[in-house]
């Protein structure tokens, strides 16, 4: 069974290789997104967890609300560091997800797609 810092070490490392930049312990990364009304960050956390799981959840406001609040992803204690990984990874393409369709990002990608269509 992999420790806590090991498996912190292991998301973390999965979420840098997507785009999110590393911070100390307890947030795992932050990444930023272009939004219509500019830049806007997202967290990302591990839980301690409890006997069972550990959780990366995450953290992204957009009019008022975590949109991230439920692209938590649970990692079984006694999870290899593949399966660890592959829930980060999962974890990293659901909150991308979420995040391209909070308000002030989806309007910011309509925009990008219209002004390409321009060129």
């Amino acid at each position: 069974m992999l420790e806590y810092d090991e498996v912190f070490d292991i998301v973390q490392k999965a979420l840098v290789a997507n785009g999110w930049t590393a911070r100390p312990a307890p947030t795992l990364g932050i990444k930023m997104y272009d939004t219509a009304v500019g830049p806007r960050q997202a967290a990302a956390y591990l839980s301690k967890g409890d006997e069972y799981n550990r959780t990366v959840k995450g953290d992204y406001q957009s009019e008022g609300n975590n949109v991230l609040s439920a692209s938590g992803k649970l990692i079984p204690i006694g999870a290899d560091a593949q399966a660890i990984e592959a829930l980060a990874l999962a974890f990293c393409a659901g909150a991308d997800k979420d995040i391209d369709q909070s308000y002030a990002r989806s309007l910011y990608l309509i925009g990008v797609r219209n002004t390409d269509n321009v060129k």
